[in-house]
């Protein structure tokens, strides 16, 4: 453990001295400077953790061209332990990009160490070998930055070096993983480890390939089975050239359908519609996918999976009423009245529920009786009642069901007919003068 402490305070210190003998190196004055830190990281890591902001850097051949400089910076959050001493070991492709500027956030120490006296080495820029940016940091004896504690330490400017031949596109990292944790390290004010989590940085120059899925919407939330139902799929083109893709829309892990050779020119968007029948599905709560398959150098493949809301397939359940037939519409008084009621099941399930049949006039509204029915799935039946009104006048036949509970209809499970008690000659009655 000793070996390892003595070792990794003599990399800091080396580091400090070798500023001594090049500081011309990290004093490259640069023109139009736009620094890239601010005050609060506008992409925070959870501790303990260094990061590099903008965590991706992309050009089209449209924005940038050789010879166009950009900045970024290095932030460190640590909330585990106190900080003594820090050191960033950052590699970049020096074919594709060049360093000509760095330096601590809160100059002449980092905005993560502001307010301590500290020592600082670097930044230094390929003096370790082309495609390199060191820069360490340590408080001064007995001193130490309390947890938790976050903020920036230093910024880097780059200049863009190479272009990419038609239909190519230049990729590469800046990379401070790779010497974790040899070179980029954190330590306490033990001078021991803290382990930390580093985060690397892309650079993309040239074109973009990049669909994504951004909205689903659906005609329904609940469905009956063996029904059919619409999905729409909201997807964009966000890359920098015109794509051909396919998009497949699931329920669970169910293929819905396929949507090929979908066409969208940059920056634009399309809705594409797909039907699903609900027949041979079982009843239950399902839920609805998109994915747009990547297109051929695509590499942000986390916005192409679109995860929405269920939808809920529930049983039909559906008894109607067809008719109700009188065997006389005028009968006389005390006449038998024969009433035939027509039902079917026009529901995936059998049913056994109670017909009533009544009547009304006036005041009153006897029952003409009830039978028990039952019906499977498409099953008609015919139920015969027999009533002898008692009286003259306009009757109101009413045949309805008891409750069956999920009907999909209700309202078509009652249905009326009028009769008129008195004979063929039962109109209107005036006395004589």
């Amino acid at each position: 453990m000793l070996k390892a402490i003595v070792s990794k305070l003599s990399q800091i210190l080396l580091l400090i001295s070798v500023l001594a003998s090049a500081s011309t190196i990290a004093q490259i004055t640069t023109h139009d400077l736009e620094l890239a830190f601010t005050s609060s990281p506008s992409e925070p890591h959870a501790a303990d953790s260094m990061w590099i902001e903008p965590s991706s850097v992309f050009f089209s051949l449209d924005d940038a061209s050789i010879g166009d400089r950009f900045n970024v910076t290095i932030w460190l959050n640590v909330t585990s332990d106190n900080v003594c001493a820090y050191q960033i070991a950052l590699y970049y492709n020096c074919s594709h990009l060049k360093g000509v500027n760095a330096d601590f956030t809160a100059e002449p120490t980092s905005e993560f160490m502001e307010g301590h006296d500290t020592a600082t080495g670097g930044p230094l820029i390929d003096t370790f070998g082309n495609g390199s940016v060191f820069a360490g940091e340590s408080c001064k004896p007995a001193d130490y930055i309390p947890a938790p504690r976050a903020g920036s330490v230093i910024w880097i400017e780059f200049e863009i070096i190479a272009e990419p031949s038609e239909g190519e596109t230049l990729v590469s990292l800046f990379d401070i993983s790779s010497a974790y944790p040899d070179n980029t390290f954190v330590l306490d004010e033990n001078l021991d480890d803290i382990p930390i989590t580093t985060y690397d940085g892309t650079y993309t120059f040239g074109n973009t390939h990049d669909i994504a899925v951004i909205d689903i919407t659906i005609s329904e939330t609940s469905i009956l089975i063996n029904s059919s139902m619409f999905i729409n799929v909201t997807v964009k083109n966000e890359g920098t050239v015109s794509e051909t893709f396919n998009v497949t829309v699931y329920v669970n892990t169910t293929v819905v359908d396929t949507f090929t050779d979908a066409i969208l020119v940059p920056g634009n968007f399309t809705t594409l519609s797909f039907a699903w029948n609900t027949t041979g599905f079982a009843l239950g709560n399902y839920t609805i996918s998109a994915y747009a398959w990547p297109v051929l150098g695509e590499t942000d493949t986390a916005d192409n999976l679109y995860v929405d809301g269920t939808v809920k397939i529930v049983p039909k359940h559906d008894i109607t009423i067809i008719s109700i037939i009188l065997s006389k519409r005028r009968p006389a008084p005390n006449e038998q009245v024969y009433i035939n009621v027509t039902l079917k099941n026009n529901g995936y399930y059998k049913e056994t529920f109670q017909l009533n049949v009544n009547y009304t006039f006036v005041d009153f509204d006897p029952m003409i009786g009830t039978q028990t029915v039952t019906l499977v799935p498409g099953e008609y039946v015919t139920l015969s009642f027999t009533w002898t009104p008692l009286g003259y006048g306009r009757y109101e036949i009413k045949a309805y069901t008891s409750i069956i509970p999920e009907d999909i209809n209700p309202s078509d499970n009652t249905k009326t007919t009028y009769i008129y008690v008195g004979g063929s000659g039962y109109y209107l009655s005036f006395p004589r003068c």
